[in-house]
């Protein structure tokens, strides 16, 4: 059969899987390049869910260490940061962000396809913007981590900084 992988929550308040199930259902109608494709939602034994397909290959910080000087990591950065700014563009012209760009969330395969993947704390705005926080707060912006509005301009600063992190870690 198909392999998929399995992402899940545990169940909340009644409103709260509403939501999520939504959320997971639009991330269902969602064919774009460079973004992991999700197969089915649902919710049991206290958690709620979705598959998606199987992405193998490097986290995006790997990815761009392994190269071996700092032009080589450069390059490879700036090839990955296009894909996956072309994959942001997709997402925000539908209006939602990801809210939680980050090297793990970023692969790239062995023949250099970069995927976005694990949209847990994705958002579906009505009105463009929303103010909870959620993310990693090494790559949050600030008015992420402040709980200020937010709109899709908190991923091109997720990205920013995951390739700043990416090409200089600690």
């Amino acid at each position: 059969g198909h392999k998929v992988a399995l992402k899940a929550r545990p169940r909340g308040a009644a409103g709260e899987d509403r939501r999520l199930r939504r959320e997971f259902e639009r991330l269902r109608t969602l064919r774009l390049p460079n973004v992991v494709r999700v197969l089915d939602t649902g919710a049991d034994q206290g958690y709620v869910f979705y598959t998606m397909d199987v992405v193998v290959g490097a986290q995006l910080d790997d990815y761009i260490q392994q190269a071996p000087d700092l032009q080589g990591r450069v390059q490879r950065a700036v090839h990955t940061a296009a894909d996956v700014a072309r994959a942001l563009v997709g997402i925000h012209k539908r209006k939602r962000a990801h809210r939680d760009i980050k090297s793990a969330n970023i692969i790239v395969s062995t023949s250099g396809q970069v995927t976005v993947l694990d949209f847990g704390t994705a958002r579906f705005s009505e009105g463009g913007e929303d103010s909870a926080m959620m993310g990693t707060a090494t790559t949050m912006a600030p008015e992420q981590r402040l709980g200020m509005q937010q709109d899709h301009r908190v991923d091109l600063y997720a990205l920013g900084a995951t390739l700043h992190q990416a090409l200089w870690p600690d």
